[in-house]
């Protein structure tokens, strides 16, 4: 990877997920800065579970938000990509599936096999993008939209020094769009994001350099940096 060593990456990502993709980064070279743009808090009323379900996670917040809540770790377990599937079998869940890309990804993973007793429960905060249940429900599957969080963009800019930062990486579009309106002075900064619909959500905003991870994962982000432009 090509890189100047003393490049630093702001990470926007909340807790506890800033502090792993800090690790990795550092792994690759870079410095950190860990500053995130949203936050997250569990939602307060959360119905009871069906007997009979398959969970369905799309992000790590929602496996966290999920074992808070309940102690039950018997039902099977669907999640967006490897990490999250990693992160729920660390937690206890030990049938998982993982369908290695976006949400959108998903209900087809799911259409191969699927549970047509069972109740599918994604798992979400309150901002989401896809239609998870909506496409489970055309394929004649019960399913539902279960939110255990509660995400919220930051009302000031974090207390960092811009000008200490080379990258600022983004994990979802509300960061971005939560950077976009804050609208600081970003002109010196590469801008990396984790999908095309992260990067759109940073608008006009102005940056030396916008990349987008080809995929999904915090691997092909980092690898996005050291791509030729």
């Amino acid at each position: 990877m090509t890189k100047t060593p003393s490049q630093t990456v702001w990470i926007t990502r909340t807790q506890p997920s800033a502090s792993q993709t800090a690790a990795a980064f550092k792994r690759a070279g870079f410095g950190v800065i860990t500053a995130p743009l949203l936050t997250v808090e569990p939602e307060t009323h959360i119905a009871p579970l069906p007997e009979r379900a398959v969970l369905i996670f799309t992000s790590q917040n929602g496996v966290r938000a999920f074992c808070s809540s309940h102690a039950a770790r018997n039902y099977p377990v669907v999640t967006v990509g490897d990490a999250t599937a990693e992160l729920a079998r660390r937690l206890g869940f030990s049938n998982t599936r993982s369908a290695g890309g976006t949400s959108d990804d998903i209900a087809p993973l799911i259409a191969q096999s699927p549970d047509k007793q069972a109740q599918y429960l994604h798992i979400s905060g309150n901002h989401v993008r896809g239609a998870v249940s909506q496409d489970l429900a055309a394929m004649g599957l019960k399913s539902e939209r279960c939110i255990y969080y509660r995400s919220a963009p930051v009302q000031a800019m974090p207390d960092i020094n811009l000008s200490e930062v080379d990258i600022a990486a983004f994990f979802s579009p509300l960061a971005a769009q939560t950077l976009a309106l804050l609208s600081p002075q970003t002109c010196h900064l590469k801008a990396v994001s984790i999908s095309a619909a992260t990067d759109d959500a940073l608008g006009t905003l102005k940056f030396k350099e916008r990349r987008i991870a080809r995929a999904p994962t915090l691997k092909s982000l980092i690898a996005a940096l050291g791509e030729a432009g």
